[in-house]
């Protein structure tokens, strides 16, 4: 399960760990 937020940046994983800004762009699987 995985929560993304593709207008913020954000990018939530369900390990807890969160990317932002343009790493969030690049994570998308």
């Amino acid at each position: 399960m995985k929560y993304e937020h593709k207008n913020k940046g954000i990018v939530l994983l369900e390990d807890g760990t969160i990317f932002e800004g343009m790493s969030a762009g690049a994570v998308g699987t």
